[in-house]
């Protein structure tokens, strides 16, 4: 989980496609490591990572900021988390994850990904059965954007997960 090479990957992802998609300049924050029980932010984009690494990575807004980045996308005033607003940040984290994946192919990394998943809730925790995520905050104009990232490495010999299967088909 700290390859800086893995992780230089994702991180560029984000700062490229939040430039292009948003035509903002972004700064990243510090990046940190959390811990499960650490909440996150109230609209989650969640896509699945499998291949040669298995996991997952999020991108994490406030309720005000997934309607600001939506606003942009669509050019309209967005005012509360519609489908539209959820589809909005399902597919940012669709893109950053298909960067990643492209950028993470030129380093001999392997991946598939899954759907985007949309998560909203006050206080959400999510655990990937102890691996620790890395959180890369993303300073825009329309308010932060939490980027975590949690992945291990999968062994030649180790059987695909159920997640590997689903991306497949």
């Amino acid at each position: 989980m700290n390859d800086p090479a893995i992780i230089n990957c994702f991180v560029r992802a984000g700062l490229e496609t939040f430039e292009a998609e948003l035509q903002v300049t972004i700064e990243r924050g510090t990046v940190t490591l959390t811990k499960p029980e650490d909440p996150g932010k109230p609209v989650i984009g969640l896509i699945g990572v499998t291949g040669d690494l298995e996991g997952m990575i999020s991108l994490g807004v406030t309720r005000e900021t997934a309607c600001a980045i939506a606003g942009s996308l669509m050019g309209e005033e967005m005012t509360e988390v519609t489908p539209l607003v959820e589809s909005a940040i399902g597919e940012m984290c669709n893109v950053v994850a298909g960067r990643a994946t492209l950028l993470l192919n030129d380093i001999g990394q392997h991946l598939d990904i899954t759907p985007p998943v949309i998560i909203m809730g006050d206080d959400l925790k999510m655990s990937m059965g102890g691996v620790p995520r890395l959180t890369v905050p993303f300073h825009t104009p329309f308010g932060d954007v939490e980027m975590k990232i949690a992945y291990h490495a999968r062994t030649k010999d180790e059987a695909p997960s159920a997640l590997h299967v689903a991306a497949r088909t």
